[in-house]
């Protein structure tokens, strides 16, 4: 009798030897090598499994989520706008996934009001928020990173410094013990600060952006951003979820900007893993300038011509000085006759020779 019965994941056969023919002891030979094949290539499948990436992910939509909540803080009310990226599995329970989210990141903050679409009221205004010096300084702690997660500062570098091109400039990126309770609940410590810190349910990262309730644009304060080390995240050239796409995208959040309608730019509200987008397209550029003019074009110096060295001037051949003209010679003039009326007698001058 024959048995096949199932062990982790290989495909064992047992055979009871029954001597009775000889066809049976030819096909013994025969079965045995299957079963050898059959659990190699259990085997083979089962290390194929077994090497795959821990959080290897098929490939997937992440969508940008906002929301504006009123925080109370230090005697003062702020307006935070948060920006998350969520994983949109097609399962159709993104809209309850994305309340659940926002729930909880209200709750974060003891006090705090979520304000919803289209609500506009004198203490919390929702107009945008800009950095008036058109720069603001960050800083990373890497608390909390995921193991194995190279190189990780060249990719959060090159998602900061690719806003240049938008006449914005994110300064620093040095480390930090600093934390980002402008994301959790803490309040504001006066550091921009990007760091690690689990999410819950399909969040990627979020970002906090602190700015005043009055003024138009309101002048940003603060920012935080939290990374979710749960995830695949690559920083090479062969992604999962690429770092440096996400964290460009996220820091087009922090200095002002929404959600673009090209499915080009950075700024466009969805990431698909397993692709770069680390450039900021024609439209990012727009809207980061909306915001804060063209960067100034530095005015190239002049071009220096060449001097022609001064060429020596042939001393002047001497003029022959004539001789001065003698004085004229004295012409003795007649003794004047005298008259009765005495005329004047013009006395003739010598012409000078």
């Amino acid at each position: 009798m024959r048995h096949v019965p199932r062990v982790e994941g290989e495909w064992i056969v047992q055979n009871q030897l029954q001597p009775r023919t000889r066809a049976r002891r030819f096909l013994r030979p025969l079965m045995g090598i299957g079963a050898f094949a059959v659990m190699a290539w259990a085997m083979a499948g089962w290390i194929s499994i077994s090497s795959s990436p821990a959080h290897a992910e098929p490939t997937i939509q992440f969508r940008a989520i906002d929301t504006l909540i009123a925080v109370p803080f230090a005697g003062e009310w702020y307006t935070v706008s948060v920006e998350m990226l969520m994983r949109d599995d097609g399962s159709g329970s993104l809209s309850q996934e994305v309340a659940t989210a926002r729930a909880e990141l209200v709750a974060r903050f003891p006090g705090a009001v979520e304000i919803t679409d289209g609500e506009v009221t004198a203490q919390f205004a929702v107009n945008g928020y800009w950095w008036p010096t058109k720069s603001a300084a960050w800083s990373y702690n890497p608390d909390g990173k995921p193991v194995g997660l190279g190189d990780e500062g060249g990719a959060l570098g090159g998602g900061a410094s690719a806003w240049t091109a938008g006449g914005f400039s994110f300064t620093g990126g040095g480390s930090t013990g600093a934390g980002t309770g402008a994301c959790s609940g803490g309040g504001l410590d006066g550091t921009n600060t990007v760091g690690w810190a689990a999410q819950g349910g399909s969040v990627l990262a979020v970002t906090c952006s602190w700015f005043q309730g009055t003024g138009n644009p309101k002048t940003a304060i603060e920012f935080d951003m939290q990374i979710d080390p749960g995830w695949n995240w690559t920083v090479g050239n062969n992604p999962q979820v690429d770092l440096q796409s996400v964290l460009t995208h996220e820091f087009g959040h922090a200095l002002g900007l929404g959600h673009s309608a090209d499915n080009s730019a950075v700024m466009y509200p969805s990431y698909t893993t397993g692709t770069l987008k680390r450039s900021l397209a024609g439209d990012d550029i727009a809207g980061a300038q909306a915001i804060y003019g063209a960067p100034a074009t530095p005015t190239p110096p002049p071009t220096a011509s060449a001097t022609a060295s001064p060429t020596a001037s042939p001393t002047p051949t001497g003029t022959p000085t004539p001789p001065p003209t003698p004085p004229p010679s004295a012409t003795a003039s007649p003794s004047p006759t005298a008259s009765a009326t005495a005329s004047p007698t013009a006395s003739a001058t010598a012409s000078p020779t």
